[in-house]
């Protein structure tokens, strides 16, 4: 498994990213690592606890891009107009998620496989 810090660090070093915040998110679940790219953030996560959520996708898919996350303006807005437009929904009500938003993912066999975030900030990251 990748140590979310030696990923950055490759980052910064060869691409000229910098890490804007670093937090431990749950219980001992993830450590996840952000990195601005103007305005797009790039999301490192590190499970801590091989019984995590995400331990177990890496162990199932393997390491590489997970999902993608998009920024909305209103979290219930948005989870209603992906119900209305035929999306399945992973998460039946938002969660909090890391940075200071609150999310929800939209199931990934609505999207052939590719998992969706989508992510309201409720401060600035």
């Amino acid at each position: 498994m990748a140590d979310a810090d030696s990923v950055a660090s490759m980052l910064e070093r060869t691409l000229g990213l910098q890490v804007s915040q670093t937090e431990e998110y749950g219980q001992g679940e993830l450590r996840i690592v952000f990195l601005h790219v103007g305005e797009t953030a790039i999301e490192l996560i590190q499970p801590l606890s091989p019984n995590s959520e995400a331990a177990r996708y890496l162990t199932e898919h393997g390491p590489g891009i997970q999902h993608i996350a998009l920024e909305v303006d209103e979290l219930d807005s948005a989870m209603d107009r992906a119900r209305l437009s035929g999306a399945q929904l992973q998460d039946g009500h938002p969660r909090q998620g890391a940075g200071g938003t609150r999310i929800a993912f939209l199931d990934p066999e609505s999207f052939g496989g590719f998992m969706v975030e989508l992510c309201e900030v409720l401060n600035d990251c």
